[in-house]
């Protein structure tokens, strides 16, 4: 076990430095507070079913579109313990990866705010092949939520998710996006120990059945 805690470590030692260029898929495959919070973990999740949010694009110009279309794959940690990792690196060793790793999909990482000012990335997955009523609802709610406040709830017997947009838009004004970490460091917070960007890493390697 702390052997396994230690090659953990080391792979966040070795990770090169962070850049969306290297995560990217094209399209075709309190107030009264001064200063900025500081943030040591920003969690990667979907928004609870209780939690009023709005997501910010990085460019609003753009919106929804501006977003980073990544691929991210459900593998083995140091522990044992199933995580969601983001790949990283060259065009070429990222669909490499996507085919060799397994489960492992194409997703569009959202930066969210909740109404009590809890930062998350939502990793909205989607399948240009294969559309399921998870992944079109949620991807409805995320476009939504770039320019309202909503909830999202998931409704298992039909395999879809809720909508309930906020009815008084008024109470939950914009976020000061200047007190929160950028759009590219909340994403490396949410992956920290969980960028695969090469062959060597543990992860792939326990997933290709090179290390125990």
């Amino acid at each position: 076990m702390k052997n396994d805690a230690k090659d953990e470590v080391d792979e966040i030692k070795k990770e090169p430095k962070f850049d969306l260029k290297d995560v990217e898929v094209e399209d075709d495959f309190d107030d009264n507070v001064e200063g900025i919070v500081s943030w040591k973990t920003i969690e990667l999740q979907k928004p609870d079913k209780d939690d009023w949010f709005r997501l910010y694009p990085p460019d609003t110009t753009k919106g929804f579109s501006s977003f980073t279309k990544g691929i991210i794959t459900v593998q083995k940690d140091a522990r044992n313990n199933k995580k969601t990792f983001l790949i990283m690196g060259k065009k070429d060793f990222r669909f490499k990866a996507m085919k060799d790793l397994k489960p492992s999909t194409r997703t569009i990482l959202c930066y969210g705010i909740t109404s009590t000012k809890m930062p998350f990335i939502w990793n909205v997955n989607f399948n240009p092949d294969h559309e399921m009523k998870w992944h079109t609802t949620s991807l409805e709610c995320a476009k939504d939520a770039c320019t309202q406040s909503m909830k999202i709830v998931a409704d298992k017997p039909n395999e879809t998710n809720t909508v309930i947009k906020a009815p008084n838009q008024h109470l939950f004004p914009k976020m000061d996006m200047t007190k929160f970490p950028s759009y590219e460091e909340a994403i490396e917070m949410a992956f920290k120990g969980r960028i695969i960007f090469d062959e060597t890493h543990y992860a792939y390697q326990k997933a290709m059945g090179l290390i125990a």
